[in-house]
């Protein structure tokens, strides 16, 4: 008789094993929602584009780093040009910012404090030069034609083919079902990434020069390119020549006037990277106050008091 009571303590602990774990799963799955580990921007994929924030939307990754987009996927509030000075601020992940800043630490917001203008940002993560130069393609009229300035921040990646979707992990399209299997895939074991989809052959160099050319002959705005240099680059001079000194040139035969080289400013240094490329939120600092002294140069005013 004594095997009857083992058996059914054996039987309660296979139902409160699954039980148990389920437990477990739900506390972190609450937990990972709380936290906000998966309150992130949703992105529009497809078409010749690529990728896009989705418009309209608004949050808090962690709760503390507040993020926005507009009608237009801009990151700010409602496009709603200013009556005097609005300035177009286009970029990939240097002027999007990403999930570790808070808005008010990310180079839109950040130059708007500095100028006497309105700054409008558009940008996504790995966007190249090409996606961004569509996206003024088919934003001309509504976008392009009412602001008085454009600024092109440009890494030695971005003149190449334009980028593709890839991933739910980095550019999700639709909220995950699940926060804690998001923040583990994401931040602990980063699987899900799709294999950079197949590009065909083209002199891409000739295609966004051609694009950048386009768009200087029908802007009246004066355009300027920013070349922002990686950390490798900025820490050798040689690199920097390599990898930006092409496109430097290209860039002047396609007719750009204003070349703003982040890399020779006394202000910038290797302390002012978080990583191998994106700069820390004093770092953006720095950047917004160059591209600030660039524009007054173009005319435009600081505002009182600001950082320089």
């Amino acid at each position: 008789m004594a095997a009857q009571p083992r058996a059914r303590s054996r039987t309660r602990r296979w139902i409160w094993l699954p039980l148990g774990a389920l437990a477990l799963l739900g506390g972190a799955e609450a937990a990972a929602r709380l936290s906000g580990v998966a309150d992130v921007p949703l992105y529009v994929a497809g078409g010749e584009l690529g990728y896009i924030p989705a418009p309209n939307q608004s949050g808090a990754f962690l709760r503390t780093r507040d993020w926005v987009f507009n009608e237009l996927s801009m990151g700010t509030t409602r496009f709603a040009p200013d009556p005097a000075c609005n300035v177009l601020l286009v970029g990939d992940s240097i002027v999007l910012g990403g999930n570790p800043y808070r808005q008010a630490d990310k180079l839109g917001p950040q130059l708007e404090r500095r100028i006497a203008c309105r700054v409008w940002p558009i940008s996504a993560g790995s966007w190249a030069l090409l996606n961004e130069l569509i996206y003024l393609e088919m934003h001309h009229s509504d976008v392009v034609e009412r602001v008085q300035q454009v600024v092109i921040v440009s890494n030695s990646g971005d003149f190449a083919e334009p980028s593709a979707w890839r991933s739910d992990l980095t550019h999700p399209r639709t909220r995950p079902l699940s926060a804690f299997l998001y923040g583990l895939r994401r931040y602990a074991f980063r699987s899900g990434e799709e294999p950079a989809p197949a590009v065909s052959q083209r002199d891409w160099t000739a295609e966004w020069r051609r694009r950048l050319g386009d768009l200087l002959a029908r802007v009246a705005a004066p355009v300027a390119v920013v070349l922002y240099p990686d950390r490798s680059e900025q820490a050798q001079p040689d690199s920097y020549e390599a990898h930006l000194g092409g496109p430097r040139a290209a860039l002047r035969q396609a007719g750009v006037t204003t070349l703003v080289e982040l890399g020779a400013d006394p202000r910038w240094n290797g302390s002012l990277y978080r990583d191998d490329i994106h700069p820390t939120p004093a770092g953006t600092a720095i950047l917004a106050d160059v591209v600030a002294d660039a524009l007054a140069g173009q005319g435009v005013a600081r505002r009182p008091g600001a950082a320089n």
